[in-house]
């Protein structure tokens, strides 16, 4: 077998220039080597080399770790020689190398991790750096180049070698020797400080790669970036290019255009016309409509006529060349949702021949089982077709391509430094990267390639693919080039390829404060240097490091090594072909049940890494590894262990690999002198979860109910029996209670009960029922792919005239167009074997009033939970929980109107618990005071996210806290905390206690109420505190409030009281100023009838103390409660209406001829200055001459008064009584205040 590849090696075409490329490499310091995909210059260039330098070291970078495996193995076997031996391989938790190696393959990260290591007075451990796959220009990629290219300008001795498929002309320049020159001077001067703008060019100009969704969404149209002073492309010594056309057989181009003819030949159109299927042709115009209106701007989804075109190339070629089943199709499509798209049109347009596909589907979430299919030849009789993501670039090697379909789109990874998160986005596919996935055709006979887009529109794209330095974090290079002891990163960032954004640098630098990474004067931190040496993400690290602190290492490091993985430890089925994705809701099921009521994704994948640990891990440990250190790859599972994972749906290469990392970080943690009796530890029941809040403590949600409007909430719970009822709306009257029963049959625990009412289907579980019955039901009735899962859809056989309820087939769901697969749908598709008629319908969702919905408590946005989450359908009964509980999420995730919160954990539902973590555990938060800096309002993030607190801070909060902060800092600047268990500090204790106080809830804002009422608070003056640290957790500087807010809160009645009192006072002196007549007004309600001119004497018997208001404003009735004083006027007068006041008071009664009041009528007069004199017979007699009198001596009375027309709520003074008396009665600005004013801001 050996000297098979022996022989095949010398037939590859990279061996006819192996004399050129040695002569190159041995005259030059850089050499660039452009060879297609295939040629043999991974492999056989290191070869070349060793062979001509028997005694050099040799390191090759691969950008992927398969490969760098794959790689290594061949050339050993090559070689004669075993792996790890005189060729090794170096990847992530995985060393395979000796004293012997002098060829070793490694991956990008890797080799940043060593050089990172590397005193910059020292040579390279190498004589030969390759760096292969250039063309990537991975962030790591883009990071190698620069190092090596200053490393070059310092004049340290080593040869560089820069490979690729497709080389961008611009690294010719890069490494020119002009170039090199001019970094040796800047490096110079900045040794020097003698800095000038002609060093580093800071400009302001237009990202014209940026896609739309970045500009709309995120950025303004430019963008601040740096850039060294020369153009790469335009210097005068490039270094020359060793190009090779090495091919065997030639690959022929088409596009869209070119393939019309073909789908809309006759042999496509007569076979769509006899199965059915949409037969118009797809004319010219069409394909130009779609580009012409795209217009070159990033794509937002790809259009349906796309799709359809390259279905009908594929089955062109399935009906004009039926015997051809070696050449196989790869179609390159941007994510899983669109090869599941692809996947289901094939599956409805070769309808019965279906069979006669072998349809893999290549991508990082589906299980690596459907990975090996490609590996392996096709089933006989069948044609393959691979549905794959850029993942078949150049990882993977695929022989038997004939057909290339390129979609010429990919999703790209964007980081927004505005809101540092990350997002997944559509964009066009760069022309190298179109060339790239041609070359995977023509390997074994001649290629054709068809891309799906026009030859103008082609012409268009970008050259080279967007660099990922320029749209990602650059928080680690940060951190290595500060280990190197590069104090400035700008300096070396600006020399890159392609240089990042000044914003982009700047976020990276404020998200490594706050991780603690780097100090507020810029200088790496102890825990920054973890955060470097870890080949980890650095809040993998964070948790990592958090858990010593919160005694809960074993299981935090076991979840640090499972969200390290690239794949999921459970298979994801829902984007698999239908016979598979049906088992999607089984390992939701899964989730839940290894969850264990924890309410965390991250609880619930230690919990089941536990499990098969338990019964396979330990074994799989004594086999694969040794001191700390992988040294077997690829032992086969067991039977008995694989059968455990398919039953159970895992990934058992994931919880191996989950493993490997676990076993990894624990060794390294170790070598830091970490205590390991901290491995033997059983952490307290919230050790685990705080630990978590505490490394994403930049992650943190709150909860709150998803109908928000609470009369919407309270009509939906009305309609319910109890609370562990939901309904379908819309429900169609065909589907019965059976029918909903059977879908929900995953469940153990069934309903009690399905009511049909009124289009409605209500179902209801019995009060005792688990969450997890309901939470599996709600997640069946709303997630994305339920349709086409069979989780939410019934189908119903049509037979004479009645319908029969029927098991679900996919093959039916393939047949209803995409544009009919909704909520409330109902479509009809053919047995095409009995030509009966099946009826699909699509339920509405599955609705519960108590569900959550969540919120960043930093930045306010919506977070969405992911829908394999265990909390995607989070809900509780308990109102008061629904407001205050709290979640923490590793990641987000941005979509175009909301982030996904990724990997979720519900925290322990304690009032201030998350205030409490950021507080602590964030370096850059400062505290904020109210408008009337009388208290703690909030606290700032990075100096411009806002939390305001819902509940009362005091000044002895701010202290403890501080406190805290003091003892974390103290925790990681302290090596005795690592090396000596026992040192603990009862961090977890402290903060249960504290985030568990009851606390006073608070207003947010209040009116300055202390100049109203003359309130004298006691003040203080807060000190803050110092203590010396690394600048981890520096102090919080507390405020200099100008009252006690506490002591206010034990004052509230007597606050409450002297409010009042002004208040009223107010509303007198208004009341005052409006009366400047005499009234007659009720003496219950003080309500006025009518003035004293009003009132008329009417002579005679037998009402001779009877009088009258002729325009009156009392309230006529019929009837009225029978009392001493009505009896009194039925006896003495003749009552037609009874007449009241305006609150129903009895005053008097009525005829035709007016309203009547009596003597002994409950009324009296209301004089000016608030006087008030009785009405009675004796008054009466005196013809009011005595009131008149009393009235006029009043209003002098009154007009010797200085009534202050000051309103001091509103702080506003007036000219006249006029503007006073309305501004406090009728100003709404003013009663808003007033109402603010009176209620207690401390509750």
């Amino acid at each position: 077998m050996a000297s098979q590849k022996v022989a095949d090696k010398f037939s590859l075409p990279i061996h006819q220039h192996r004399e050129g490329i040695i002569n190159l490499i041995k005259n030059n310091q850089v050499t660039i080597v452009q060879a297609e995909t295939g040629s043999g210059k991974s492999t056989q260039i290191p070869q070349f080399l060793l062979e001509a330098y028997p005694k050099s070291k040799i390191v090759v970078s691969q950008p992927r770790r398969m490969a760098a495996i794959a790689v290594a193995s061949r050339v050993a076997s090559e070689l004669n020689s075993d792996l790890g031996s005189l060729v090794g391989f170096h990847i992530k938790g995985e060393c395979k190398v000796s004293n012997q190696t002098q060829i070793t393959y490694m991956t990008s990260g890797v080799l940043i991790q060593i050089i990172s290591h590397i005193p910059l007075s020292n040579p390279l451990p190498w004589d030969f750096v390759i760096m292969d796959e250039v063309h990537e220009r991975s962030i790591e990629m883009d990071f190698l180049l620069v190092v090596f290219k200053y490393y070059l300008s310092k004049g340290k001795q080593f040869k560089l070698i820069l490979m690729s498929a497709t080389m961008q002309n611009i690294l010719a320049g890069y490494y020119s020797p002009s170039s090199l020159k001019l970094l040796s001077k800047k490096q110079f001067l900045l040794e020097k400080n003698d800095i000038h703008e002609h060093i580093i060019d800071w400009t302001v100009q237009e990202s014209e790669w940026m896609p739309n969704i970045m500009k709309n969404n995120f950025y303004k149209p430019t963008v601040t970036t740096i850039s060294s002073t020369v153009n790469f492309t335009e210097v005068k010594d490039p270094l020359t290019v060793f190009t090779t056309d090495s091919r065997k057989y030639k690959i022929h181009i088409n596009y869209i255009k070119d393939v019309l003819s073909l789908i809309n030949s006759k042999i496509v159109m007569d076979y769509l016309m006899k199965s059915s299927k949409e037969s118009l042709e797809i004319s010219l115009y069409d394909v130009e409509f779609i580009f012409k209106n795209i217009q070159k701007s990033d794509p937002e989804e790809i259009d349906q006529v796309i799709f359809t075109v390259a279905v009908r190339l594929i089955l062109y070629y399935f009906l004009a060349e039926p015997n051809k089943n070696n050449e196989t199709f790869l179609v390159f499509l941007p994510g899983i949702q669109e090869i599941s798209q692809m996947f289901e049109m094939l599956q409805d347009y070769f309808c019965d021949c279906f069979e006669s596909l072998d349809i893999i589907m290549l991508h990082s979430s589906i299980p690596e089982k459907e990975h090996i299919k490609v590996l392996k030849p096709p089933k006989e009789g069948c044609r393959r077709v691979i549905l794959s993501t850029n993942i078949a670039e150049s990882s993977i090697t695929l022989p038997d391509v004939s057909f290339v379909i390129d979609f010429c789109c990919s999703r790209e990874v964007y980081f927004n430094p505005k809101t540092m998160n990350e997002s997944l986005i559509l964009v066009w596919a760069a022309k190298a990267t179109a060339q790239q996935r041609a070359g995977r055709s023509g390997r074994v006979s001649e290629g054709n390639v068809y891309r799906m887009i026009t030859s103008e529109f082609h012409e268009g794209l970008l050259e080279y693919p967007r660099p990922e330095m320029q749209r990602s974090c650059l928080d680690k290079i940060i951190l290595k080039l500060k280990l190197m002891e590069i104090s400035d990163p700008k300096s070396i960032l600006a020399e890159t390829v392609e240089p990042p954004s000044l914003e982009q640098i700047n976020s990276s630098e404020d998200f490594l404060k706050e991780m603690g990474a780097i100090n507020l004067t810029g200088k790496i931190s102890r825990l920054g240097r973890m955060y470097a040496d870890m080949p980890y993400d650095i809040r993998v690290t964070r948790l990592c490091v958090f858990s010593i602190l919160f005694h809960c290492v074993k299981d935090a490091m076991k979840i640090a090594s499972i969200i390290s993985l690239e794949k999921n430890i459970l298979t994801n089925f829902s984007a698999l072909r239908p016979s598979e994705s049906i088992k999607h809701p089984y390992t939701y099921m899964q989730r839940l049940i290894y969850a264990k009521d924890s309410d965390s994704d991250l609880i619930m994948h230690k919990n089941i890494f536990d499990v098969w640990y338990k019964k396979f891990g330990k074994e799989v440990k004594m086999t694969m590894f040794k001191h700390g250190h992988r040294h077997l790859r690829n032992v086969r599972p067991s039977q008995a262990e694989r059968k455990f994972c398919a039953k159970n749906y895992f990934e058992v290469n994931s919880l191996r690999e989950a493993l490997s990392n676990y076993i990894d970080i624990k060794q390294r943690f170790l070598d830091l002198k970490l205590d390991p009796w901290y491995f033997k530890e059983t952490p307290q029941e919230p050790s685990l979860k705080l630990c978590i809040a505490a490394a994403f403590c930049d992650r943190i949600l709150v909860s709150c109910y998803e109908i928000f409007d609470e009369r919407m909430r309270n009509r939906e719970i009305d309609m319910l029996p109890n609370n562990k009822s939901m309904y379908i709306s819309k429900f169609p009257t065909t589907i019965t209670e059976d029918d909903i029963k059977g879908l929900l049959s995953i469940n153990k625990e069934q309903p009690e009960s399905i009511t049909i009412a009124r289009s409605c289907a209500i179902v209801k579980y019995p009060d005792n029922t688990n969450d997890k019955t309901l939470k599996m039901s709600l997640w069946l009735g709303n997630y994305t792919r339920k349709y086409l899962n069979l989780a939410w859809i019934v189908m119903k056989q049509l037979e004479n005239g009645r319908r029969v309820s029927m098991k679900s087939n996919p093959v039916y769901i393939s047949r209803v167009p995409a544009e009919y697969r909704k909520e409330g749908s109902i479509f009809n598709v053919s047995d095409r074997r009995t030509g009966k008629s099946i009826e699909i319908n699509f339920l509405k969702r599955l609705e519960y009033p108590y569900k959550l919905q969540h919120k960043d408590i930093i930045t306010g946005e919506i977070v969405k939970i992911e829908e394999d989450s265990v909390n995607y359908s989070l809900f509780t009964t308990n109102y008061a929980l629904a407001n205050s509980l709290s979640l923490v999420c590793t990641e987000y995730s941005e979509r175009n109107k909301y982030l996904l919160g990724k990997n979720s954990t519900v925290l322990p539902p304690w009032t201030f618990l998350p205030y409490a973590i950021i507080l602590i555990f964030t370096p850059t938060a400062a505290y904020i005071p109210d408008p009337y800096n009388k208290r703690y309002l909030g606290f700032t993030v990075n100096s411009s996210l806002r939390i305001e607190f819902a509940y009362l801070y005091t000044h002895e909060d701010a202290l403890w806290i501080n406190d805290m902060r003091n003892k974390v800092s103290g925790f990681v600047s302290n090596l005795d905390y690592f090396e000596n268990s026992g040192f603990s500090m009862e961090i977890i204790q402290d903060i249960v206690e504290f985030s568990r106080k009851e606390r006073i809830p608070i207003k947010a804002q209040y009116p300055n109420w202390e100049k109203v009422i003359n309130w004298n608070c006691p003040k203080f003056v807060s000190e803050t505190d110092t203590w010396e640290s690394d600048g981890f957790l520096p102090p919080l500087k507390l405020l200099n409030l100008s009252e006690d807010l506490s002591y206010l809160y034990f004052n509230i009645p007597t606050i409450k009281s002297l409010k009042t009192s002004y208040v009223t006072e107010l509303h007198t002196q208004v009341e005052i100023i409006s009366i400047t007549e005499c009234f007659l007004v009720c003496s219950f309600c003080q309500q006025i009838i009518c003035p004293l001119t009003k009132i008329k004497q009417l002579p005679g018997e037998p009402i001779k103390f009877s009088i009258r208001a002729p325009y009156g404003s009392l309230v006529e009735t019929d009837k009225t409660e029978s009392t001493g004083f009505s009896q009194f006027l039925e006896r003495n007068y003749i009552v037609q209406k009874w007449e009241n006041c305006n609150q129903e008071h009895l005053l008097g009664w009525s005829d035709d001829q007016g309203s009547y009041i009596s003597c002994n009528s409950p009324v009296q007069f209301l004089l000016p200055m608030m006087r008030y004199e009785p009405f009675n017979e004796k008054m009466w007699k005196k013809d009011f001459e005595a009131l008149k009198g009393l009235e006029i001596s009043y209003l002098k009375e009154f007009a010797e008064l200085n009534i202050e027309k000051l309103c001091r709520i509103c702080d506003e003074r007036f000219e006249n009584y006029d503007e006073f008396s309305k501004h406090v009665k009728i100003n709404d600005t003013h009663m808003k205040k007033e109402t603010m004013f009176m209620e207690n801001y401390v509750s």
